[in-house]
């Protein structure tokens, strides 16, 4: 884990982030390790594990950057939540199994690496079900997984992931 994937189309890095220990935690990694069950997806992938600024050690520039994880919005579990960084800084998200906040290591990164300084952010966030030890994602989470994937595996479908994130599909409690 932790090896960018290179693909034709360099514009896009999908990252997953997670702990696949932690049961739902991982969910992020799930769907990169799905992506890459596609021989023919033409976008960069990547593990990240629990520390976001992992991606500070790219070589090369991207448009955009889009992370998954799990994320705890006290809705209900499967909902996927669809946002960039800006939305997620209005929301108090308590509990992240991260050393920083996504927030905070999204700002930092392009100051890590100068070739992320014209990179966008998008965040995938899926509600977790089960953060409890064990390696297995919960049913709801699981399910929530094809769903993503199918999103990523559409024609420009790193493009329609964007769309989705900035005009925020699934609202965050407020």
């Amino acid at each position: 884990m932790g090896n960018t994937q290179t693909h034709q189309h360099g514009r896009y890095l999908i990252a997953g982030a997670g702990n696949t220990l932690m049961g739902d935690d991982g969910v992020g990694i799930r769907v990169v390790e799905s992506l890459e069950q596609h021989q023919d997806f033409p976008y960069d992938l990547r593990y990240c594990g629990t520390d976001l600024l992992t991606l500070a050690t790219v070589k090369k520039k991207y448009l955009h950057i889009i992370v998954i994880d799990a994320v705890r919005c006290g809705v209900s579990p499967g909902t996927i939540h669809w946002f960039t960084p800006d939305h997620l800084e209005s929301y108090s998200l308590s509990g992240s199994a991260h050393q920083i906040s996504a927030c905070e290591a999204l700002a930092l990164l392009p100051l890590m690496n100068p070739l992320l300084g014209e990179t966008s952010f998008s965040i995938v966030g899926i509600e977790p079900a089960d953060t409890s030890f064990g390696e297995q994602l919960s049913p709801p989470i699981h399910r929530v997984v094809s769903k993503v994937v199918k999103v990523f595996l559409q024609e420009d479908g790193p493009a329609e992931v964007i769309r989705l994130c900035r005009r925020r599909e699934t609202p965050l409690p407020g």
